[in-house]
């Protein structure tokens, strides 16, 4: 058995467009009151920590800051007017702060802004909606689920393809 993913020891996902289906309701002064969240992906997520260091990555803190400190989940997010500029400018600050290669590394992405990151990264993956760019970069290094986006691919990314590496690990270990 190929083991595409042995060297993971960090998953780093967006939010939108992985966990939620990448809508939200705007209001006329361009707030996010609330977002839609698949909620069985958190009991994975929590499955995955036991396993691998966990964060999201996101160009939006509305609503999703809150919800990552309510789960106890590491957040970066992304924004002109912070120290991070952009998604890459977060990724570059995961791999210093988790002191990890990049081929350590899974990310989840979903949109145009997320190819850069995918590419420093070891592994990709992301559901069948992704933005083109960003499955190119899973097809070579990784897995594009046959999902769409807040319909459970973090619980895809744990049941069925990196459970398989747990527990061959677990083996080994033994």
């Amino acid at each position: 058995m190929e083991r595409k993913y042995k060297n993971i020891k960090l998953i780093v996902s967006v939010v939108d467009g992985i966990i939620t289906e990448d809508m939200c309701p705007i209001d006329e002064l361009g707030n996010v009151p609330y977002k839609s969240f698949y909620m069985r992906d958190f009991e994975s997520i929590n499955e995955l920590k036991k396993h691998f260091k966990f964060v999201f990555l996101s160009g939006d803190n509305k609503v999703t800051y809150h919800l990552c400190k309510r789960k106890q989940i590491p957040f970066f997010w992304a924004n002109k007017n912070s120290k991070f500029k952009t998604k890459a400018d977060c990724m570059t600050e995961i791999r210093t702060k988790y002191n990890v290669n990049p081929d350590e590394i899974l990310f989840m992405g979903y949109s145009i802004s997320d190819i850069e990151c995918a590419k420093m990264c070891g592994a990709c993956v992301c559901g069948i909606d992704a933005s083109n760019g960003i499955k190119n970069v899973a097809v070579h290094s990784g897995k594009v689920i046959d999902s769409f986006g807040g319909t459970g691919l973090l619980s895809y990314l744990y049941e069925d393809i990196l459970y398989p590496e747990i527990r061959a690990r677990e083996i080994e270990s033994t």
